[in-house]
């Protein structure tokens, strides 16, 4: 489609050049039309590429709630429940994220205000797991060990021994609780962490 509209553009081009010359049919400078082709091939990939950008934004706004800035990053939890873990991250990837990962105390915090302040009722998933070994939590994007924790008291607890996902919890004030990585429920949501701030 794009090389029609700029075979299209030449036509139109070279027409507009032999009504300014009237129909006298000068050289055609090669260059100055090519010039022209690229100057208009960059204006609709430009004006393409803010449409798409603006779709991005609805849908992110339709998906998401209003994002936490931290750290020249964003943060957002969304609007609707997941299935389970991987659903979560593939949502997160979808606009270029993944599961917010803790890194320290002060993101922690950040990141627990954020998510108390928010509607969810209940809890909100974020990276970490240990099922690939049991009590070892590592964030599933990178197989990075967690280099914080902090969670609420007798957690982790592996209940039924399939609790093997990380979130926030409301009931214990957002501390980190383990739950199992299919966790349905109505009242949960999960956090992504997008590059740069939005």
């Amino acid at each position: 489609m794009s090389r029609l509209l700029v075979l299209l553009s030449t036509f139109q081009l070279i027409s507009c050049i032999d009504a300014q010359f009237n129909n006298d049919y000068p050289t055609l400078d090669l260059d100055f039309i090519n010039g022209a082709l690229l100057q208009q091939h960059q204006e609709m990939c430009h004006f393409e590429w803010l449409t798409l950008e603006k779709r991005i934004d609805t849908l992110r706004s339709l998906l998401f709630g209003a994002p936490l800035v931290y750290s020249n990053k964003s943060y957002v939890i969304s609007k609707f429940p997941h299935k389970n873990s991987g659903e979560a991250m593939k949502y997160c990837q979808a606009f270029g994220g993944y599961l917010a990962e803790v890194d320290d105390y002060s993101e922690f915090n950040e990141l627990k205000d954020f998510f108390l302040r928010s509607s969810v009722k209940e809890m909100v998933l974020i990276a970490g797991s240990d099922e690939l070994k049991e009590g070892t939590w590592t964030f599933q994007r990178t197989g990075v060990a967690l280099p914080f924790e902090r969670w609420a008291p007798e957690e982790p607890n592996n209940k039924a021994q399939i609790e093997h996902c990380l979130c926030l919890w409301k009931d214990y004030i957002g501390k980190m609780n383990d739950i199992t990585c299919s966790f349905r429920n109505d009242m949960a949501r999960f956090m992504c962490e997008l590059p740069g701030s939005t």
